[in-house]
């Protein structure tokens, strides 16, 4: 048990990120949006700097989508203590678009990482603002066109 209290999470298997990458390795044409994509040690492959190239292309479509979305502005910069002096006492984890495309220059290597963020940045959202507030309702909005776009992005 951590110092904090939780059970620690359980190592990923080598059979688990395996199949992901043969999952992955399958998908020739198909999925915009890889399910692994880590490319930090073999940049040098020409194989890898296409499936980089298109999982950049994907995530930045995402992006761009929800920045350029009629309520995306909420998300687009860190809330600040002038803005909700209590914001920081109750979400332990703040993220926003710009902190988020800051980290998909050398942070974010794969899908799940990215989707964490977006879905950590609506959750904190939803948490801080009371249910049936604007704020909540638009992040519902978005989240809800980040879901779909996320999916017809998978599909392709």
């Amino acid at each position: 048990m951590a110092e904090d209290g939780r059970t620690p999470k359980r190592a990923r298997e080598d059979s688990d990120q395996e199949e992901e990458e043969e999952e992955d390795e399958e998908d020739e044409e198909g999925m915009a949006l890889p399910l692994v994509c880590s490319f930090s040690n073999e940049l040098g492959n020409p194989e890898v700097r296409r499936r980089k190239k298109r999982f950049t292309s994907s995530i930045t479509t995402l992006h761009n989508q929800i920045s350029e979305h009629v309520h995306g502005g909420v998300f687009q910069n860190p809330i600040k203590r002038s803005e909700a002096p209590d914001y920081h006492d109750i979400v332990k984890e703040p993220m926003d678009l710009r902190t988020i495309r800051n980290k998909l220059k050398d942070k974010i290597t794969t899908a799940e990482q990215y989707q964490r963020d977006v879905y950590l940045m609506f959750a904190n959202a939803m948490m801080y603002n009371r249910p049936g507030s604007q704020v909540y309702m638009m992040t519902k909005n978005v989240c809800l066109l980040w879901i779909l776009l996320s999916i017809l992005l998978t599909v392709q």
